[in-house]
């Protein structure tokens, strides 16, 4: 039996609720229970009598940690649903979901639904930011909506800069995420001052990504970099100072402000089938 959604809980006290509610099923004879739980559970488990026992650790027999896919076993999972998917589309779906399975089929789904109209990897790097950032910014400028005032900082003024992102051919999304970035050299304790850095980060990722995978991207040591994409996305979803600093120094080792694009001519016609 498969309990799943426990880790999205985002309370903790409420996850322990629920757990200490159900786990007197766990004990019928011949019956394996598979429940999902968020990487607090599993490092709380992993803790287990320092100092004390909670409900995940007296619950479970044994946890394994699913790791976010390596790049080879995103190409190995594409490989098995698609068809001729020349390298620079793995890396850039790699990039894209952070390695998380989910993610990777949303994105390999996109991909092939854009291949139609679109065959350059540049024109259909930028189609697939232009559909995920019209997502994004609403769903940003909705949550921004709900935010009251803090201090000198007013929900309203984010929302008008994600009105003001351009959807340019270029990409110039840096410099609004400046702009975004929260003004503050403290930590982020405010729940618009997290927004404000969880979407300036975005944004930047965002721009790194167009400026990666254009038209004459070059595959040489390039490994290093989709790797390295991918990680930041992951940091993206628990950590975003961290995130903007893995992405401020990984535009600032390739030179990206300076240098707009990075050079193999690649094309998707005929080499993608479902």
């Amino acid at each position: 039996m498969t309990i799943d959604e426990l880790d999205k809980i985002a309370d903790p006290d409420e996850a322990h609720q629920f757990l200490n509610e159900i786990k007197g099923v766990f004990g019928v004879p011949r019956c394996l229970f598979l429940v999902s739980v968020s990487d607090d559970a599993l490092t709380s488990f992993e803790r287990r009598g320092i100092p004390a026992r909670d409900a995940f650790d007296s619950a479970f027999t044994s946890m394994i940690h699913v790791r976010p896919f390596t790049l080879d076993q995103s190409r190995t999972w594409l490989a098995h649903r698609a068809l001729g998917i020349p390298e620079p589309f793995v890396w850039l779906c790699h990039c894209m979901s952070g390695g998380l399975p989910r993610d990777l089929g949303r994105v390999a789904l996109m991909l092939y639904d854009l291949q139609r109209d679109h065959t350059q990897l540049g024109s259909v790097t930028h189609a697939m930011l232009a559909q995920d950032l019209d997502i994004k910014t609403r769903a940003f400028a909705h949550t921004a909506k709900l935010l009251p005032r803090t201090g000198d900082d007013d929900p309203h003024t984010l929302i008008k800069h994600l009105s003001d992102v351009a959807l340019t051919h270029h990409f110039d999304l840096a410099t609004p995420a400046q702009r975004i970035w929260p003004d503050t050299t403290g930590p982020l304790d405010t729940e618009l001052a997290r927004l404000r850095a969880e979407v300036a980060c975005y944004l930047v990722f965002c721009q790194t990504i167009a400026e990666i995978f254009h038209d004459q991207l070059d595959p040489a040591g390039k490994a290093d970099a989709v790797t390295a994409l991918a990680v930041a996305r992951q940091h993206m979803a628990l950590d975003t100072p961290l995130a903007w600093d893995v992405l401020t120094d990984f535009r600032a080792a390739l030179n990206l402000a300076d240098q707009p694009g990075i050079c193999m001519t690649c094309d998707l016609t005929k080499r993608l089938s479902a």
